[in-house]
């Protein structure tokens, strides 16, 4: 319960939902719904500063009575209290935090809980996972990790290290990264394995420093993973690229007779926006479920004489879903077991990579907790500020209690709207309800703060959920490219990452550019001298952490970031100049800040 409530603190102060709901579950609270902007406004509520007795009584009055307001209209509308019983223990802070508060009061005295609780509710959380450095994680590590041991670091380039540790400096004391992991694998052999900064932003750097070891989300790196489970099958002779997925995959195939694997791994399958009516956060974190789903949502039209065959469209998520239902079909497992059996464990980075962590590790009694980097969005998401020092010292003020009343009130007029609002949906607009339920009641689909949680750790997203550590990522494309320990065939090899699909620059900055896809791999080109345009083939994730294999300089790369970044190229491109002044593999043409692409960057 103390933990639980140190991160209800910090979940407060940060504005991180997630963070709160799971402080809730460990505290015994279960809500019977999903509402972001309303658990975090109540909760900074209850944390809100102190203030003289006229001015107390004002703000009280007028939240008592939008409650009191919303309460009625939930009894209108037959609507489920969101809370069945709270805790005994935190009714009992609550209450004797009432008492402080009503004291302060009149004394008129200005004081700020969030600031009194919040330095020892983060030294409490940060002490829970004080393993990062300890002896018994790393020899827990040297004895799982086939990447621990000391002949993957025998013939580590020096020179190079001492470069790329001059960039990460660099990019650190301009605040572009958190925490960086780079490892380069170069003729199979390790030359780098870097890493540098804080697993979390505002924690001890004593306590919270990234290590070689250290697991952070690379988001859609992780399709890279995934689609390759495809790629094994069609080496092993179980799925043909041309074939229709319905022939593997019955189900889909009843309302998708037509679309072909080829497609469907190279995100031409029409269904980039492909996800179940009313999903809920519990349904998302639910393989099984998700894939299912995907056999009952229509794809796009499709229109010869309009439409480009070549051109694709991203899936964001629903590619995970699509090829987790068609391997499953195919091998009769569930799809996380399938990645962990033939594609971690016969490589050996399963203590270093995992598409849905064992639940264990993510308890703070595990050695493997303190491995997890959080995931800063400062830049990512509106006043999504994860710096716990800055959350902390700005208390919660009259003003922003004022705001945190509108919104209540706003809610409650959207509660008593909803009949006349779904009389819009007879003539066939979208109801507010619909349009709040779709935005505010589903924020696991766009704050990516929810990748922080353990539900989504522990969850199998094979598009975008992977947690891994950079050489574990660059050790992966090594085994996959060079060797024939996850692809026997080169025929195979040659196929999947042959161009098969374009994509117009989804930034919108430059719509003449068309990047090229390979059959689940996003292909990065380098200009070499003498030899043209050569591909890399690999994979971003949102917010920068990348991963590649570049076969014309027999040599495989990775970057994971935690601070997330909508100009990932400003850290690219100086970490892949380093690599390609020792090893050749070009400049990057465009995807990595060439002046021929306007990413809006800046210059180091």
């Amino acid at each position: 319960m103390r933990l639980s409530f140190a991160k209800l603190v910090v979940a407060s102060a940060e504005k991180d939902y997630f963070a709160l709901l799971e402080a809730f579950d460990e505290m015994g609270l279960k809500l019977n719904r999903l509402d972001s902007e309303g658990d975090m406004d109540a909760m900074r509520f209850l944390f809100r500063d102190t203030s003289p007795p006229t001015e107390a009584r004002t703000q009280l009055r007028k939240f008592d009575k939008a409650m009191k307001k919303k309460a009625k209209a939930r009894r209108k509308k037959k609507i489920v209290k969101p809370v069945d019983a709270f805790p005994g223990d935190l009714l009992f802070f609550l209450r004797a935090q009432d008492l402080l508060r009503g004291l302060c009061s009149t004394l008129n005295v200005r004081q700020s809980p969030l600031r009194i609780f919040g330095s020892s509710s983060r030294k409490a959380i940060e002490l829970a996972l004080d393993n990062s450095s300890n002896r018994r994680l790393i020899e827990y590590l040297e004895k799982n990790s086939i990447l621990s041991r000391a002949p993957f670091h025998a013939s580590v380039n020096g020179e190079f290290e001492a470069e790329l540790r001059t960039v990460l400096s660099r990019l650190r004391s301009k605040n572009k990264i958190l925490g960086c992991q780079v490892a380069v694998f170069h003729n199979q052999v390790l030359v780098a394995d870097m890493y540098t900064g804080l697993l979390e932003n505002g924690a001890g750097a004593k306590l919270r420093s990234v290590t070689a070891y250290s697991l952070f989300n690379c988001f859609s790196v992780t399709k890279a993973i995934t689609v390759t489970a495809v790629h094994m099958l069609v080496d092993r002779g179980l799925l043909d690229y041309t074939q229709k997925v319905g022939f593997y995959w019955p189900e889909f195939g009843i309302k998708h007779p037509m679309i072909t694997v080829a497609e469907l791994i190279s995100h031409r399958a029409g269904m980039q926006n492909a996800l179940p009516e009313n999903v809920t956060f519990k349904q998302f974190c639910d393989l099984k479920y998700m894939s299912e789903a995907m056999c009952g949502i229509d794809s796009d039209a499709f229109d010869p004489e309009q439409d480009d065959a070549k051109q694709m469209k991203y899936h964001y998520l629903s590619f995970g879903w699509l090829i987790a239902g068609l391997v499953q079909s195919v091998t009769g497992e569930p799809f996380e077991k399938f990645l962990l059996k033939n594609i971690l464990i016969p490589i050996n980075i399963e203590y270093e990579g995992r598409v849905g962590v064992p639940s264990s590790w993510v308890q703070y009694d595990n050695i493997n907790c303190s491995r997890f980097s959080k995931l800063d969005v400062s830049e990512m998401v509106p006043g999504g500020n994860t710096n716990s020092e800055d959350s902390f010292s700005m208390g919660v003020s009259a003003a922003e209690m004022d705001d945190v009343t509108r919104r209540l009130e706003k809610r409650v007029e959207e509660m008593v709207d909803i009949e006349d609002s779904n009389k819009l949906k007879e003539k066939g607009g979208k109801s507010v309800k619909e349009l709040v339920d779709s935005i505010k009641g589903k924020p696991f689909l766009y704050d990516v703060r929810c990748y922080n949680s353990k539900a989504v750790r522990q969850a199998c997203i094979p598009a975008a959920n992977g947690n891994f550590s950079a050489r574990a990522l660059a050790y992966f494309f090594s085994k996959l490219y060079y060797t024939n320990t996850l692809i026997k065939q080169d025929s195979v090899k040659k196929e999947m990452i042959a161009p098969a699909a374009y994509e117009i620059d989804r930034s919108g900055t430059n719509q003449d550019v068309k990047a090229e896809w390979a059959y689940g791999y996003k292909l990065f080109p380098f200009t070499v001298s003498g030899r043209g345009k050569l591909n890399g083939f690999g994979h971003a994730g949102v917010g920068g952490s990348i991963a590649m294999c570049i076969p014309h300089a027999n040599l495989t790369v990775a970057i994971t970031i935690n601070k997330l970044t909508l100009t990932p190229q400003i850290i690219w491109k100086p970490i892949f100049e380093v690599i390609d002044k020792f090893y050749g593999i070009g400049s990057a043409a465009g995807w990595a800040g060439d002046k021929s692409v306007s990413y809006g960057q800046e210059r180091l």
